[in-house]
């Protein structure tokens, strides 16, 4: 699941990085559109635009993402509709930079600056009506939404990721807790088995040591008749008895353990106990 929640995180990674790239080149693409219809309108339009005109024009091409266009004239607006993304000196400054060729940043516009030929060229142009270079800044629309869906699969991909990276946390440690359960379990099955086999083990002790223990009995009491009390022989047979009631003393614990139960408890004094226990 980890390797799973990770190749999820590359492989959407990798399709953001492919998406942005292929905004870039639906950014171009708009853009030598944009131009090739600017450069044809004002081709019609000539040098002697009104700003009516400016505006009509900016209302036609709105829906392609067209927001500011201008007339420019010394790198100073001379006829504009529609409102620039930079004001002031920064505006002059932004045109300065299209007409350069350099990028102004900006995440919200793009702009284009469509160059009248200079020299005899130029006057000649203008004198037939030609317009003066043109500054626009146009909205990028489809790579802005390409984007943003692109933004938007990769957060759900990484929340899912994050998630199947929780839910394999979770999973390892529901798994580790069952696997101690069935451990436990294992054990517990062992250790009533023992406590079966003890049980059964004690009470097969239990019949032969009862035989064992009256013999014993028997050949000492009989020892006793014939022989005297501090004898030997009367000695072992007291001894074999002992050690008969002693193992018959361990069999029945032995059975009481195993015979199980539940717990009783109660107050005890503790040194009472202890003194117990040592006796």
């Amino acid at each position: 699941m980890v390797i799973t929640a990770a190749s999820l995180v590359v492989s959407l990674w990798l399709s953001y990085r492919g998406v942005r790239d292929a905004s870039e080149a639906l950014t171009r693409g708009q853009s030598a559109a944009l131009q090739a219809d600017l450069r044809a309108e004002f081709a019609v339009l000539g040098s002697d635009a009104t700003e009516e005109e400016l505006k009509e024009l900016l209302a036609a091409y709105q829906e392609q993402g067209l927001r500011y266009v201008a007339l420019v004239d010394r790198g100073v607006p001379a006829l504009e509709a529609g409102t620039p993304s930079l004001a002031g000196a920064g505006l002059l400054e932004g045109i300065a930079k299209t007409r350069r060729g350099e990028r102004v940043d900006s995440a919200e516009v793009e702009r284009l600056f469509l160059r009248a030929r200079g020299g005899r060229a130029r006057a000649r142009r203008n004198a037939l009506g030609n317009p003066p270079p043109i500054y626009a800044e146009f909205v990028p629309t489809e790579a802005r939404a390409l984007r943003a869906s692109s933004r938007r699969s990769l957060a759900i991909g990484s929340t899912a990721s994050v998630f199947l990276l929780l839910l394999a946390a979770y999973m390892g440690r529901l798994f580790a807790r069952q696997d101690r359960e069935h451990r436990r379990e294992q054990e517990d099955r062992r250790l009533k088995a023992l406590g079966q086999m003890s049980a059964v083990l004690a009470h097969e002790i239990r019949n032969p040591l009862a035989s064992l223990k009256g013999n014993a009995q028997l050949l000492e009491s009989m020892v006793g008749k014939d022989a005297a009390p501090e004898s030997k022989v009367m000695a072992k047979a007291q001894r074999v008895v002992t050690e008969a009631v002693r193992l018959e003393d361990l069999v029945s614990d032995l059975l009481e353990f195993a015979r199980g139960g539940a717990l009783r408890r109660e107050a005890r004094d503790p040194g009472q106990v202890l003194e117990q226990s040592v006796a």
